[in-house]
This record gives structure tokens, sequence and C-alpha cells, in this order.
């Protein structure tokens, strides 16, 4: 019926023509399926590599994903807090004490980056911070041309920072 009418739609019928088989497009098929076999192994090879990677972390920590092995520690390495320049550790001694550990890490265009870590008796972190961080600590960029400025300009800012909270702050005499 149409828009209420009783008037019927004749129905439409087609027929399709047959197509014949083209010549070769068997062969064409089996090749690309081929093809198609050969990439898919391809994608799946880099998805495995991409899903399971082997990450080398400085400690010598060989990680992959479910199993951890420790690599042959290097012989002889120095401790970080060897590598403290002895002018540096002196400053620290002097205005913070020497109950401040220090770290060094390298940092980019040749500088370095200075660690101080504050002992637990003048720890200044509240709240959360003490479950997220595991000490106390401040950071400052010491640029290879004014090292031993910058590490007293550092020592020296930690040292106000501590004092406004432990207003009895003295440093440990060496």
């Amino acid at each position: 019926m149409i828009g209420g009418s009783t008037e019927m739609v004749p129905s439409v019928s087609a027929s399709v023509p047959e197509c014949e088989p083209r010549e070769g497009l068997e062969d064409k098929v089996s090749t690309l399926t081929d093809k198609l076999d050969k990439l898919t192994e391809i994608v799946g090879s880099l998805a495995e590599r991409v899903l399971s990677p082997v990450i080398t972390v400085p400690t010598g920590v060989v990680v992959t994903p479910g199993s951890v092995q420790t690599a042959t520690p290097m012989p002889d390495a120095p401790t970080i807090e060897g590598m403290i320049p002895k002018a540096w550790r002196e400053k620290v001694d002097a205005i913070l004490g020497p109950d401040f550990r220090l770290e060094i890490m390298e940092s980019s265009g040749g500088n370095y980056t200075l660690k101080f870590i504050v002992p637990p008796q003048w720890d200044r972190r509240v709240g959360d911070q003490k479950t997220m961080m595991p000490y106390d600590f401040s950071t400052g960029l010491i640029r290879r041309a004014t090292d031993v400025a910058d590490v007293l300009m550092w020592s020296e800012r930690i040292r106000d920072n501590i004092k406004r909270q432990f207003n009895n702050f003295e440093p440990m005499k060496v």
C-alpha cells in the first residue's frame, strides 16, 4: 500500500548476469593471500617486541617482563659519594654539617645536579609527603664554571629554608 491507498506496488525482479572468471584471478588471490600472511607475521613479530621490552637499568639489572636477572657488577666502580669534590663537601659541611648526604648526577651541558639529602632530625616533609618520598631532599644545578659558588649558594638556601621551620638549626660541627 502506498500512502493509505489500496494500490499494490508491483514487484521488481532483476537478474544478475553471470560473470565469467577472469584468467589468472586465482593466482593473484593466492599471491595476495601469501603476502598478507607474511605481513601479518611481521606485524605480530613487531608487536611482540614492543610488548616484551628488555630494559637495562644503570645499576646493572636487566629487566624483562616476568624476570629479573642481576648482571655482573662493574669491578672497582666508584661510589657516588666518592665523586663529590672535596671543595664542595667542605662548603656543605661548613654551612649545613657533615650529616647531610650528597648525591651527584650529570646534567645537560656538562653541568651537574647535586642532591642534598636532609638528615631525619631536620626533615621538612609534612602529611602525605612523608609516604610519597623516602626522605627529605633538595636539588640544585651546579654549573661547571661556577661549581664551588653554586654549592655555596644552594647550601645557604637550604640552610635558610630549614631555619624557617626549625629556628634551632645549627650545623653539626666537623
